[in-house]
């Protein structure tokens, strides 16, 4: 008996482990999902700068397109973390993300210029609805100039492609 309930104990630790393994790669969970649009959507009308990394609730916050990311799922997941305090889209892209072919709420949509086909600007999904997507981003474009909510087809060429981020 005892030995059932030592391997039954030694089951469950180690599939607990695999699962939370698993999710650490970037999963995120529906209330995550959700503490993160609430969270990015406080950022709405925070202005544009390079560089910027300031928390909405800052006086004088700014933020760009990562630093934007960044926060948000700093002040989200408080549970969890980032493997990294700052980086550029390249990096999150390349290092700290892995791909997705079904965003949803919360995961990164990677954008570019539509030429190279290289990242030079991120976003997060709010939602995909048909062959729509909604994200919410810090922006430099003329008469954004901030964060705001935007919408492209999803088969607009600025779209690259859409990730998960990395998280501890």
């Amino acid at each position: 008996m005892r030995k059932s309930v030592f391997l039954i104990l030694v089951f469950s630790f180690l599939c607990f482990s695999c699962s939370t393994s698993m999710r650490q790669a970037g999963e995120l969970t529906d209330a995550e999902r959700q503490r993160i649009v609430r969270v990015a959507e406080k950022y709405i009308g925070v202005p544009y700068e390079w560089g910027g990394q300031s928390f909405w609730w800052e006086d004088g916050a700014t933020v760009d397109c990562s630093g934007f990311v960044i926060n948000v799922y700093k002040e989200a997941l408080v549970d969890r973390s980032l493997p990294f305090e700052d980086s550029t889209v390249m990096e999150i892209f390349t290092r700290w993300s892995t791909p997705c072919s079904a965003p949803a709420a919360g995961d990164l949509v990677f954008m570019g210029d539509g030429t190279d086909g290289e990242p030079s600007h991120i976003g997060i999904v709010l939602a995909v609805e048909g062959d729509c997507l909604e994200f919410i981003d810090a922006s430099s474009l003329p008469g954004i100039m901030g964060v705001s909510i935007r919408s492209y087809p999803l088969d607009n060429p600025k779209i690259l492609s859409f990730g998960h981020m990395m998280l501890l």
